[in-house]
């Protein structure tokens, strides 16, 4: 069983992808009817929410008991994973 830093820490990332995920969404459609339910979606279906979940556990193992290494790590996890790399948008 998961304590309740890691719980914290998988939650809040799976979070933060979602709502990135959700932001450009809404940058390539007008159809912004449950934009949260269908990021949730892809997040479960795409393989993303396992792939993050595996890669926190490795790190909080490995990082625990240095904060600052962890931090960085987890928001590195984040930004390998991130969805929003489906969409062409324009920059």
């Amino acid at each position: 069983m998961a304590s309740s830093m890691q719980q914290c820490i998988i939650h809040g990332a799976g979070c933060i992808l979602i709502f990135e995920y959700s932001y450009f969404y809404m940058q390539a459609t007008t159809n912004w009817k449950n934009i949260i339910a269908l990021a949730v979606k892809e997040y479960q279906q795409s393989g993303t929410q396992s792939t993050v979940v595996d890669a926190l556990y490795h790190t909080i193992q490995k990082h625990s008991k240095d904060h600052v290494k962890l931090l960085q790590a987890v928001f590195d996890i984040i930004v390998e994973n991130c969805m929003s790399n489906k969409f062409n948008l324009a920059k």
